[in-house]
């Protein structure tokens, strides 16, 4: 069954991001940095998706690397980014464990971002030991990393449920969207989330679905988790819109760490 994110445009009309809230997300980014010090920076985007925030960032004279898993994704970044006259350089591997190319030089960062609240996505306990080590080593001492995250105020799902369902236009026909919320795991602290699309598009029917097992974090158990993580510090937790460290009625948040020297 084909995937949400192997049809970039269908993927944006089911779950967009306002750009009212990416220019916001921007804006911020460049605060934290400007805390650092750093005017221009190298950026890590990773699951940076069509380029919804590597090609704004470009445009403010920043040097953007994106990562995604997704080649169809790339794709439309790599379009709209010549289309907005910036440079972006596209790497397809996988956030957990990835290699960036020689290219990049010495491949090291000022900042690295993990948005759009997927970090979560990264269930099992070793591949977010390895995706944390893979990224301390892309970044430069004293570099920035911050993920976005939900807030998961309800804990592991125990309840099969189906929610959102809704139609949406396409320029050439439509999608039907609808998710499915089954029983968690709770030993694994991991909930159960499936995202359905039927698309009706250009006299043709199919369908994706996207299976997910969710990791609950609350902000005390991230705090746990960063000391088990060589080489991080946890700077605090902010509201994704404020950088306020309320975070209490955020619907998401952001979690920002500092790379420690080795």
């Amino acid at each position: 069954m084909p995937s949400l994110f192997d049809f970039p445009e269908i993927y944006e009309a089911v779950m967009p991001r306002p750009i009212n809230a990416v220019e916001t997300e921007v804006a911020n980014i460049e605060r934290l940095l400007a805390q650092r010090g750093v005017a221009h920076a190298h950026i890590l985007d990773l699951a940076c998706g069509a380029g919804a925030h590597a090609i704004p960032l470009a445009q403010r004279g920043h040097r953007v690397t994106g990562l995604d898993v997704s080649a169809a994704m790339l794709a439309l970044a790599q379009q709209r980014a010549q289309h907005a006259g910036v440079d972006l350089a596209l790497v397809h591997g996988d956030v957990v464990d990835f290699e960036l190319p020689p290219s990049l030089g010495d491949g090291l960062f000022d900042c690295a971002l993990f948005l759009y609240e997927t970090f979560q996505i990264i269930s099992d306990y070793g591949q977010v030991v390895r995706h944390f080590a893979t990224v301390r080593r892309r970044l430069r001492p004293g570099g920035l990393y911050v993920i976005d995250l939900a807030p998961c105020r309800h804990g592991v799902g125990v309840v099969e449920s189906e929610w959102g369902r809704r139609t949406i236009a396409l320029p050439s026909g439509a999608v039907e969207t609808w998710n499915m919320d089954y029983p968690g795991d709770w030993v694994e602290g991991t909930s159960h989330l499936v995202v359905h699309c039927r698309v009706e598009q250009d006299g043709r029917v199919f369908e994706t679905v996207d299976d997910w097992r969710l990791r609950m974090y609350s902000p005390w158990e991230l705090r746990l988790l960063v000391k088990t993580l060589p080489g991080w510090a946890l700077e605090g937790f902010f509201a994704w819109d404020t950088l306020r460290p309320d975070i209490a009625d955020s619907p998401h948040y952001w979690m920002v760490l500092t790379a420690m020297s080795e």
